[in-house]
């Protein structure tokens, strides 16, 4: 929300999104972010892509690759060159698309229409938290909800929807916690504040992705804590 250390929360989400170039079950799918704060966010995002990944990720020997050229094609065909404000551009031979990031994105977009599991970052906009919890609440359910803000109200209220509780629950309910709160979520990622950590819902409750085994074993193993998604056959 608004009243989040943004720089920081910048740096969290560009770590948590472009690791293994998105393709992890726990990254955060979009941003989510209080109108007026929308602009810096998105300037800190830019820098902390250049920051961690360098100038020209394409060329960087440690960044990663899509897992097969079907996933390649879908990734590419999820993205809109028009909303792109960083990235965009792509390497079929290599089978690596650059940590892009797209503003002005609702949620008629078809990059918002399945999971993306790929290094594209849609930036959503909300005029009250209100109104995001309820939009996030009428959606398919997130894996896991990450919420930036410096406002122990909102993060409860956050934790308190229908979607998140078995997701995340504060930092200090967690036995053994350390003192310095790392938060992280999937799916939506409403930026603000770290107070919050990840509490993975039980794996009985879920089930692997149909598309699991393009993902190899790793994969395979992380994707039993995640839903299914059945746009990816």
């Amino acid at each position: 929300d608004r009243t989040a250390n943004l720089k920081l929360a910048a740096r969290r989400i560009v770590f948590g999104k472009y690791l293994n170039c998105g393709q992890t079950c726990v990254a955060p799918d979009y941003v989510y972010c209080d109108r007026r704060v929308k602009d810096e966010l998105t300037v800190f995002l830019r820098k902390e892509i250049t920051a961690q990944l360098g100038e020209h990720p394409l060329e960087n020997p440690d960044y990663g690759r899509i897992v097969n050229e079907k996933h390649f094609t879908r990734i590419l065909n999820l993205m809109d060159p028009a909303k792109v404000v960083r990235g965009g551009t792509s390497n079929r031979e290599t089978l690596q698309i650059e940590p892009t990031v797209m503003d002005g994105v609702t949620f008629q977009d078809p990059v918002m229409g399945e999971e993306i599991f790929g290094p594209l970052l849609p930036i959503l906009t909300y005029d009250s938290l209100d109104e995001a919890l309820a939009q996030i609440e009428s959606r398919p359910h997130p894996l896991a909800l990450y919420i930036f803000t410096s406002s122990r109200a909102a993060a409860r209220a956050a934790v308190s929807t229908g979607r998140t509780p078995s997701a995340m629950r504060p930092i200090s309910e967690r036995r053994g916690a350390r003192s310095r709160p790392y938060e992280v979520s999937k799916y939506p990622s409403i930026a603000s504040e770290p107070d919050f950590a990840p509490f993975p819902p039980p794996v009985e409750q879920a089930q692997p992705p149909q598309h699991a085994a393009d993902v190899g074993e790793v994969g395979h193993v992380a994707a039993q804590a995640r839903p299914p998604h059945e746009e990816l056959h």
